[in-house]
């Protein structure tokens, strides 16, 4: 059986031109594989950003419904402010006629300032209780809106923080490129083939053309290129066994 052996440094071009192939091949793979994985990161991230807004914007809402409601509040207290004012000039030109009356000595009035007294005593528990129940309840309120503020901070803290670590996952999947790509390549552009002469026995076997591939940031199909010749007269004799 008759086995054609190559030159040796023919071999070696075409061992290095097949590890390439393979390399590269593997690369193509892992590239596509790491841009389905960016496009799930960055679909992760869209969702994330679309639920940030719509919590922003509930927050804005309850902030805006907050203020509507304390200054309603506001005002109901401005009212009964303005009410006790009332009494309590009322209060006052009762006791001074409550002390004219005791000036006069006359007992029927006595008794009848006594239940005014009784009566602006009741009015004036009644007064203290409803400012009493309304503070209660504007505490309430300004409790419940921190609370829920606190929430829903914590809430985008924790959106923020998520989509921090989906912005950093992403771009650390960046395009690789092996770097036999580029080391074998220029190695066989700096180092050709020494020629000899023609003698009359030769074998033609096709050149190599090795490119330096530029780094790209995507999975983008090198250009086409014009097709060169492939066979040249080369100068040294393949022996056949």
């Amino acid at each position: 059986m008759e086995q054609i052996r190559l030159r040796h440094d023919l071999q070696l071009v075409l061992e290095q031109f097949s590890k390439i192939k393979v390399d590269y091949c593997n690369c193509k793979i892992n590239l596509k594989a790491r841009d389905e994985i960016v496009e799930i990161q960055k679909n992760k991230m869209e969702a994330a950003h679309r639920r940030l807004e719509i919590l922003a914007t509930s927050i804005e809402n309850y902030k805006k419904k907050y203020q509507d409601t304390l200054l309603k509040l506001q005002g109901e207290n401005y009212q009964l402010t303005q009410k006790i004012e009332e009494l309590e000039d009322t209060i006052r030109i009762i006791q001074q006629n409550n002390q004219s009356l005791i000036i006069e000595g006359n007992s029927c009035d006595n008794r009848r300032v006594e239940s005014l007294e009784e009566e602006v005593q009741i009015l004036e528990s009644r007064l203290a209780a409803e400012e009493e129940q309304h503070r209660e309840e504007i505490q309430k309120l300004k409790d419940e809106y921190e609370q829920r503020i606190s929430e829903q901070l914590k809430m985008a803290e924790e959106l923020q923080t998520k989509i921090k670590k989906l912005s950093e996952q992403a771009l650390a999947q960046k395009p690789f490129v092996h770097p036999a790509l580029y080391e074998g390549a220029s190695k066989l552009k700096n180092h050709p083939a020494p020629r000899k002469k023609p003698s009359n026995s030769t074998f033609n076997w096709p050149s190599l053309d090795v490119e330096k591939i530029p780094k790209t940031p995507g999975p983008t199909p090198p250009p086409k290129k014009k097709k060169k010749k492939l066979f040249h007269a080369d100068d040294e004799i393949v022996n056949v066994v």
